[in-house]
């Protein structure tokens, strides 16, 4: 059974071959696509309007962040050596976490889209290059997402504390967002929103403004729709704990 994925699709795309299509952050709704909040930060806007839209305490630290030398890399089509290592590092930051990890599925869909041109990869480092924070975008030339994060909190041997990773963080973030700008990209998606109070008042530090989007697959045979629904009841039993 042949599987399309499609990313911010403004309509359906009706399949030629596939049985069973997948949309990331559509932004029409569907029949079994599921809604999702996210923020959309316009980066058609002036670089002042961007700043402007942070407090003054973000602001501050963006300054103290741009005082530690930091280096920030953006890699276009990373190599299969640089995707091990973001798989490697955002692993560890997952299990720290508790959170789901980067599996080979995922590293798999990784190459795909970066042998597509839909993938860049950023870190920033140090001057010692030790690499504070990774950064992963699904990208079309329009829209970047956010897809990982990971950060060095998971690292005891890292020469950095916890404060001076956050600011990192940040800084990362906002050159990021400088760096699609400059690329002619029109919308920085934050790559949704979730339930937990603190990851939300960060991704909405940077301004922009919510919008629904939607996710989830489309069946176009019998086939595909009785796989869906296997999917769908194994993941609720997982869900029920039984």
């Amino acid at each position: 059974m042949e599987i399309q994925q499609i990313y911010f699709a403004d309509y359906e795309t009706p399949p030629s071959k596939a049985q069973l299509v997948g949309y990331t952050y559509a932004l029409k709704q569907r029949h079994f696509l599921k809604e999702i909040k996210t923020v959309w930060i316009d980066l058609t806007e002036n670089k002042e309007m961007l700043l402007g839209q942070l407090s003054k305490r973000d602001q501050a630290k963006l300054r103290r962040a741009e005082k530690e030398r930091l280096k920030v890399i953006v890699q276009e089509k990373p190599s299969d050596a640089e995707l091990l290592e973001f798989q490697k590092y955002y692993n560890q930051f997952a299990r720290s976490k508790n959170i789901y990890t980067c599996n080979f599925f995922h590293y798999t869909t990784m190459q795909l889209l970066r042998e597509q041109g839909g993938l860049t990869l950023t870190k920033i480092i140090t001057e010692q290059e030790e690499t504070l924070c990774y950064r992963l975008y699904i990208v079309d030339g329009k829209t970047a997402m956010s897809l990982y994060v990971a950060t060095a909190q998971h690292n005891q041997n890292i020469g950095h504390n916890r404060q001076a990773i956050n600011y990192a963080n940040r800084y990362l973030w906002w050159k990021n967002i400088l760096y699609f700008k400059n690329q002619g990209y029109d919308i920085y998606d934050v790559g949704g929103l979730t339930d937990v109070p603190s990851i939300q008042e960060f991704k909405q530090s940077f301004g922009g403004q919510i919008v629904n989007v939607y996710s989830g697959y489309i069946p176009y045979s019998v086939i595909s729709n009785l796989v869906l629904k296997i999917r769908d009841f194994r993941f609720n039993k997982v869900r029920k704990g039984s």
